[in-house]
């Protein structure tokens, strides 16, 4: 007499709470008692590896969760580092630009006057770039500063 769990869950090598044989010296109905036993013992053993499993899952889960908001985070930093040294340069080239940008003299030479003009259309490229409606929608698109990690 062979018993076994046949639910998938894999609680033992075979999910085989008992077997008994039939023997000469014991025969298969006196094995009953024992296998009523086992089937009582293997009910608790398998409740104890469910839970175990479902610990796990959650323990599995959390780890999941806590390296998604590390990863978030670090993402976040690295945004705000990036913003930080364009909007660094653009103050940069902002005060640069002053130099060479307002109204160009006769008495300058076209290649600096091109110039002047290639400084001007560069910085106000990049405040385009670092506009409070560019950097949202950068920050929407990208999926970051979406929920407040306090709460």
């Amino acid at each position: 007499m062979e018993i076994f769990d046949p639910r998938p869950l894999r609680w033992s090598d075979s999910n085989r709470v008992g077997i008994w044989y039939d023997h000469h010296r014991r025969p298969l109905e006196r094995c009953i008692r024992l296998a009523v036993k086992a089937i009582a013992g293997s009910v608790i053993l398998i409740k104890q590896y469910r839970e175990t499993i479902i610990d796990q899952a959650r323990i599995q889960e959390a780890k999941q969760v806590e390296a998604a908001l590390l990863e978030l985070a670090q993402k976040e930093y690295q945004f705000l580092i990036e913003k930080a040294e364009a909007f660094d340069k653009l103050q940069k080239l902002s005060r640069f630009a002053k130099q060479f940008v307002p109204a160009a003299t006769e008495a300058q030479s076209e290649p600096m006057n091109r110039m002047s003009r290639a400084l001007g259309r560069l910085v106000d490229n990049m405040r385009m770039k670092l506009s409070r409606e560019a950097v949202n929608a950068e920050i929407v698109a990208l999926g970051l500063f979406l929920e407040d990690p306090s709460n």
